[in-house]
């Protein structure tokens, strides 16, 4: 098995307002087949097909602090574009 390569990683606090405005801004670009990102010194640009596959996952873990909940949306594909099969749906 090949090793990945990182491109970018990158890890911030915003606010519910902000991480909409990311997420918004993240969706306008993938309509558009390509997403720029840019972290500190790195920066990658990927090309978006017409079909990918999005892994959901939410999780809770109990902490010191408190309850620790995680929404984790992963999105994959191949360069020639054929998706698995999805049952998620937004309520």
């Amino acid at each position: 098995m090949a090793p990945k390569t990182r491109l970018l990683k990158s890890s911030q606090g915003m606010t519910r307002d902000e991480l909409a405005d990311f997420l918004e801004g993240i969706a306008g670009r993938i309509r558009g087949g390509e997403v720029a990102l840019t972290a500190g010194a790195d920066s990658t640009t990927l090309q978006i097909p017409e079909q990918v596959t999005v892994d959901v996952e939410a999780v809770t873990q109990d902490k010191a602090r408190g309850t620790k909940t995680e929404l984790e949306i992963e999105i994959e594909w191949y360069p020639d574009g054929v998706a698995a099969a999805s049952g998620i749906e937004l309520g």
